[in-house]
């Protein structure tokens, strides 16, 4: 279970990070 915990947070940072870079990039292009 903590296993799946563990990997379950490293695919949130992962995508919150991917989302930043986004929002970045679009803001980026105003």
């Amino acid at each position: 279970m903590l296993e799946i915990k563990e990997r379950r947070q490293k695919h949130f940072l992962r995508d919150l990070i991917n989302a930043m870079m986004y929002l970045t990039e679009t803001n980026c292009q105003w």
